[in-house]
């Protein structure tokens, strides 16, 4: 069972959480609907389920018997509002704080009227609330925790501690401090040993009930990865968790990771929970804790040998470092990990010449199998004189584009087309899809790629307004690094102003009514202003976009467009792909053309490996292909236009991104007309042999193109080649 606020602001509903009914509605007093501040603020249920209990914003709790709905106890009115509320384990009393922080206990059941309270002996200039009260099992202590209620001039600091009283006589027994954020919540362990608590800065505290020390912290993440530290040091935690928690010890930070050696201690974690019944936990202590190895002295510093790169053979890496001494002497222990597995066990030799003695520092060197074919995490660490505090591991990544100890680029994609037009005389058929094409098509090539994470956006094409597109950048500007790639698509209609040389893609939303022009679409300064935002120094800009009659009134010609790519490149000084977009033939194989020449750059080549693909390739790919293809559908060589700044890969090419060669979309339904007989070549040549004539008027569809030829297919049947200005696109 479990209560909820009902939409009615003035009602509390009961529900059975096994099967979701309703069991009760409790209204609240007629006097909170006369305020017209009758909603509950807070909701707490006995133990036996009944009775429930709801305080309220205007500053009343109201007690209900569960299976009647009647009201069976309520206060007089406080002059805050109750941020929570607990009944005691017997029932017969409630707990509870407010939005001002004072916290009362209340036996309701006895009949009293008079409520006890518990004096937080706060600083009055902190504005703060109770967020929290909770009674131990036993009924002999009470807590509250703290936050933060506002922020004001006048505020001098918020207090973020907990209260323990007596819960008899109301004394204050102990303020528990250590939480960096409001508490959030808190509450006593099973066998009231501890009092748990968990706060706004991320962490879950266990203390000592009794002497209200602090004895594990607790971090995690939404994804999975924990990590509990106790007050000596010794830790547990998911893989990969060291970086949740930090140790500082005056001016010096430390990662868990350096203690892991001596400190990663499970079973002792789990021994402090349990009260350390067999005092394992303390015996461990008094051999070797945090505060030991800290004492240790400083740990040594891994780098890497002045002009000796890690260098890999097929399936070796051999890896040569130095470790200089930074205070606390070098130990004779390395550590090689690849992928988190103990590889190798390389000692430091002693120092061997005086360079080496004067300055502090060993060399160390070792070969390590990995797999050429995967991403490889190698790690070494070292250690201080004493063995005891390791170094900051030092991290390499093997992978097949190489060796680095730099974190790996990530390519972002923001994509954004248009079909549907709120003006639908501008509707186009594939722009959309091609914008959600291009872009998991280029993210399933990344990830084969160099690179650490791949981050995709694709815009939802009723989002394809300035305010729409200027949300996405600002939802991706502050994550990208100036050492990742940008990769920007957008298709749709565009337009290029004569007088100006200007560029403007047309967004979703653009009508030409009430006086609005080509103008009022989104122009270069616009996507400068955005792209500016963008510290990546690698980048690409794709327009797909159309030079539409229906859009404008009229199209431009070559020169104005190639005008205004050269202003739009040189206005956000990155590289820029793009074609118009014919919207009266638009579409090949259900793309358009320059999306499809994209897509057929991208896509790894039947029968053969897959190979890498990069920005030069795909430029070159789109310069050839995309003139052969539009003189087939339109009669005219469409010339694209790419300025490229810098060459950079793109990723691996992978297979089942477009239409292939026996798909029902292109291998059956004729496309195109033969205009003038032809002979059926086996080669995209003149000189080659053909036994088969093609007469005007047959209808064929075209496999692919290769220069100036076309192979055609008809009934499901390969034919060969024939001359692609031989054909012409049916309408």
């Amino acid at each position: 069972m479990r209560g909820d606020v009902s939409e009615n602001e003035s009602s509390v509903v009961v529900i059975d959480t096994a099967d979701g009914r309703v069991l009760q509605t409790l209204k609240s007093p007629t006097a909170a609907g006369e305020l017209g501040l009758g909603n509950a603020s807070a909701l707490a249920v006995s133990e036996d389920g009944g009775h429930v209990a709801a305080g309220y914003w205007f500053g009343k709790v109201v007690v209900w018997q569960t299976d009647t709905g009647q009201i069976v106890a309520q206060t007089n009115e406080i002059e805050s509002a109750i941020f929570t509320i607990q009944f005691a384990k017997d029932g017969n009393s409630l707990l509870f704080g407010t939005r001002d922080a004072d916290v009362y206990a209340w036996d309701w059941k006895l009949g009293h009227s008079d409520m006890k309270t518990f004096d937080l002996e706060r600083d009055l200039s902190g504005y703060i609330v109770a967020t929290s009260v909770a009674w131990s099992h036993d009924g002999k202590t009470v807590v509250a925790g703290v936050g933060r209620r506002a922020i004001s001039s006048s505020d001098t600091g918020a207090d973020t501690s907990i209260r323990v009283w007596d819960a008899a006589n109301s004394k204050l027994l102990i303020k528990l401090e250590g939480h960096t954020g409001g508490v959030a919540t808190v509450t006593f362990s099973p066998d009231d040993r501890w009092i748990v608590s968990g706060s706004y800065d991320g962490t879950i505290r266990y203390w000592d009930r009794q002497t209200g020390k602090q004895v594990i912290t607790i971090a995690a993440t939404d994804g999975g990865r924990w990590l509990a530290i106790t007050d000596r040091g010794f830790f547990a935690g998911s893989p990969g968790s060291e970086d949740l928690i930090s140790v500082v010890r005056g001016f010096e930070s430390y990662s868990v990771a350096q203690f892991r050696k001596h400190l990663y201690r499970p079973d002792l974690v789990e021994q402090l929970l349990k009260g350390d019944p067999t005092r394992l936990y303390a015996d461990a202590v008094h051999g070797l804790d945090l505060a030991k190895i800290l004492e240790s002295g400083s740990a040594p510093q891994i780098e890497p040998l002045p002009g000796r790169k890690a260098e890999q053979a097929n399936d070796t890496v051999r890896v040569t470092l130095r470790i200089t001494d930074t205070g606390g002497g070098i130990g004779k222990g390395v550590d090689w990990r690849v992928n988190g597995v103990t590889s190798g066990g390389d000692e430091a030799p002693p120092a061997a010449s005086a360079e080496e003695l004067a300055s502090g520092f060993r060399i160390v060197s070792q070969t390590l199998r990995v797999d050429p074919t995967q991403k490889n995490e190698i790690e070494v660490t070292a250690y201080n004189g004493e063995g005891l505090l390791a170094s900051a591991p030092y991290r390499l990544v093997v992978d097949p584009f190489g060796v680095t100890s730099a974190p790996r680029a990530r390519m972002f994609i923001l994509s954004v087309g248009v079909s549907n037009y709120d003006n639908k005389d501008w509707s186009l058929k594939y722009a959309a899809r091609d914008a959600a094409d291009f872009a998991s098509s280029m993210e399933a090539v990344a990830k084969g790629g160099p690179y650490e994470q791949v981050r995709l956006t694709v815009i939802p094409e009723a989002e394809a307004t300035r305010g729409g597109i200027d949300a996405a950048f600002k939802k991706i500007k502050d994550d990208v690094r100036p050492t990742d790639v940008f990769i920007l698509f957008v298709a749709g209609h565009g337009r290029t102003v004569q007088s100006t040389g200007t560029y403007y893609f047309l967004p979703r939303d653009l009508t030409f009514e009430g006086g609005k022009s080509v103008e009022d679409g989104i122009g270069q300064d616009q996507w400068q202003t955005w792209l500016k935002q963008i510290a990546a120094q690698k980048s690409i800009l794709i327009f797909d976009t159309c030079e539409s009659s229906a859009a404008a009134g009229l199209t431009r010609g070559e020169k104005e467009r190639e005008t205004a790519v050269d202003r739009l490149r040189d206005a956000t000084g990155r590289s820029v792909i793009t074609a118009a977009r014919q919207a009266a033939y638009e579409g090949y194989k259900e793309h358009g053309v320059l999306t499809y020449a994209i897509l057929d750059a991208l896509s790894e080549i039947a029968g053969q490996p897959s190979t890498e693909v990069d920005l030069y390739q795909l430029a070159a790919h789109v310069d050839r292909e995309v003139p052969s293809i539009s003189k087939s559908l339109f009669g005219v060589a469409q010339r694209p236009h790419n300025k490229i700044e810098g060459n950079f890969p793109l990723g691996m090419r992978k297979a089942g991104l477009i239409a292939t060669q026996g798909s029902s979309a292109t291998s059956t339904v004729p496309t195109h007309v033969m205009v003038r007989a032809e002979r059926v070549r086996a080669r995209p040549a003149a000189d080659t042999q053909g036994d088969r004539e093609l007469a005007p008027g047959t209808q064929v569809y075209v496999l692919k193109y290769s220069g100036d030829w076309a192979a055609v297919g008809r009934d499901g049947q390969p034919l060969g080649y024939v001359p692609a200005d031989a054909l012409v696109r049916l309408q």
